[in-house]
């Protein structure tokens, strides 16, 4: 049988808690060291799962050269994408319908389709390499102000869609939301700029950005569009 501890641990993870679950649990927090350590523990055996699951993902590559054609890479970034919407599918699921629960359901950070990460890239430098090492370890405050540095020198629209994207993982939503709705983006970064905008205004509870947001990403008909109908009518 769960202890009370336990419940409000798995509470959190899941975003389940009542509100006096979570006054409870932010007080635990901040008085009972042994309470935070095991959060924190959970925490990182959590990003520690969805790491291997990365791992997985990319070693079904392997095939891919070192340098994929543009091909290769929209291929990568397909699969990725479709990973991402089966977790949200299956999490979504599982939790209220409220928007904040929605928002926590549905988010994920973006795959890494532009640095794919492999073992014969330790030794590489760069800032580029840095910040991409930073967000696919779950760093997402240093993942942002690296890429916040990237974009100042690249002034390239997939870093500051990253940068965006990690502010948003990091908890920074109303930091990320003036990047993503700044830009006008091309055509490989719009589908999923709008569906992270549709996020961010969901968490902020503006539900009518959120569901403009999200017809456009249904609209593209894209990888995303299944998922951004879905939601649209959770929201309905």
């Amino acid at each position: 049988m769960k202890s009370d501890r336990d419940i409000l641990i798995d509470g959190y993870f899941e975003k389940t808690l009542t509100a006096l679950q979570q006054t409870e649990f932010d007080r635990l927090m901040l008085e009972d060291s042994s309470f935070a350590e095991e959060v924190t523990f959970h925490r990182k055996l959590k990003a520690a799962i969805r790491m291997e699951e990365r791992e997985n993902l990319k070693a079904r590559f392997d095939t891919i050269d070192a340098t994929p054609s543009p091909s290769y890479r929209w291929w990568y970034a397909a699969a990725a994408v479709l990973a991402l919407m089966a977790m949200g599918w299956w999490i979504s699921s599982q939790i209220p319908q409220q928007p904040k629960d929605l928002y926590y359901a549905y988010f994920e950070p973006y795959p890494n389709t532009v640095e794919p990460l492999v073992r014969s890239d330790a030794g590489q430098k760069g800032l580029s390499v840095q910040a991409f090492h930073l967000y696919e370890e779950g760093e997402y405050a240093k993942a942002g102000a690296a890429f916040g540095r990237l974009y100042q020198e690249s002034n390239k629209e997939q870093d500051l869609f990253y940068q965006a994207i990690s502010l948003m993982a990091a908890g920074k939503t109303t930091e990320a939301l003036p990047l993503l709705e700044r830009q006008e983006w091309t055509a490989s970064y719009f589908e999923a700029s709008q569906w992270y905008l549709a996020l961010a205004y969901l968490k902020e509870e503006q539900l009518s950005q959120a569901k403009t947001h999200l017809k456009k990403v249904r609209d593209a008909k894209g990888f995303l569009s299944s998922q951004a109908t879905k939601l649209l009518k959770e929201l309905d």
